[in-house]
């Protein structure tokens, strides 16, 4: 007889970020999240966010969960997102409905305009989530490149371009950053690249406090594979790696320049210094995701060798 499945809250413990994080290894081998990730996302909620999280448990292991709140990614008044994860051999139609009935009867009482959530487009959740009334409003590409077979001196040409326009790429590491006058301007820049880059939501920016506990005082921050290019002085772009819980792997955060410092090779020089840092640090790859309509940075991810994974399809479900 096989044992049933219990779904309960998550509870803050030790052991329950331990086991919670083994689930998602399964459950998302491309994307895992570490105990330490997952901390941090609980410890830098600001102030007025819903955050749920459960777990559905059998015979003593965790087999999947949920969770749902506030939108993190783009905190738009109105708007709650969700995830659904499920281990291969429990991902059946009765686990996937207990997940998300769960999650909707925890959000039910906050009233949401916009229920959020996202899902792989060759994943269990899309469908169920497509049958729950959710549409697909974007879609994104996650890709990876082997840094090990990566050829940089094909790509010298846009690293001379940038020098010559006058335009640095430092790490973090290189700057006096350990202060609000920096953490300004790099905010500045952030809440520039990110309000261009094409996407079908409206962009919200995190406020300057919330973004500073979720960005530089975040304990996955390397100071030197964040780097800026800087321009007579001013901070004019950006890329970012950060660990993965994926061995062998870093992660790319924003990458971006500002407006009126394109087209000088810049972002592509920046692309070049990550990659780099991967190489001589050890690591084998580099991933990276883009939204399907922010072709400028998919060609230069693409002329790198980048390999895109199945699309991630981001859906939407007005208030019913």
């Amino acid at each position: 007889m096989t044992t049933p499945a219990t779904l309960r809250p998550f509870e803050p413990t030790d052991l329950e970020y331990e086991r919670f994080a083994a689930m998602l290894r399964f459950a998302q081998p491309d994307d895992p999240r570490s105990v330490d990730e997952l901390r941090h996302l609980d410890a830098s909620q600001a102030e007025g966010d819903v955050q749920y999280r459960f777990v559905l448990e059998r015979g003593g292991a965790v087999i999947g969960g949920a969770s749902g709140g506030t939108w993190r990614h783009n905190p738009l008044p109105g708007y709650f997102s969700l995830s659904l994860w499920l281990v291969p051999d429990a991902q059946t139609t009765e686990h996937a409905e207990a997940l998300f009935d769960r999650v909707e009867s925890a959000l039910a009482p906050h009233a949401p305009d916009v229920l959020v959530a996202g899902a792989r487009e060759d994943r269990w959740q899309l469908p169920l989530l497509l049958s729950k009334g959710f549409r697909e409003t974007d879609r994104m590409f996650s890709s990876q490149l082997d840094v090990t077979a990566f050829d940089a001196a094909k790509f010298e040409a846009f690293e001379e371009k940038s020098r010559a326009a006058g335009v640095d790429v430092r790490p973090l590491s290189a700057f006096d950053w350990r202060n609000e006058t920096f953490e300004r301007r790099w905010y500045d820049l952030a809440v520039s690249l990110l309000a261009d880059v094409p996407q079908a939501t409206t962009f919200q920016p995190w406020p300057f406090e919330t973004w500073r506990e979720r960005i530089p005082r975040q304990p996955r921050l390397l100071e030197q594979a964040t780097f800026f290019a800087v321009r007579d002085g001013e901070l004019v772009g950006f890329t970012e790696l950060r660990p993965s819980a994926k061995p062998d792997t870093l992660l790319t955060g924003l990458t971006g320049v500002r407006r009126g410092h394109r087209r000088l090779g810049v972002a592509q020089t920046l692309k070049l210094a990550a990659t780099e840092y991967a190489r001589t640090h050890g690591f084998r790859f580099v991933r990276t995701s883009n939204h399907a309509v922010n072709r400028p940075m998919l060609s230069i991810n693409e002329a790198m060798g980048f390999v895109k994974d199945p699309a991630r399809i981001h859906l939407e479900r007005l208030a019913r």
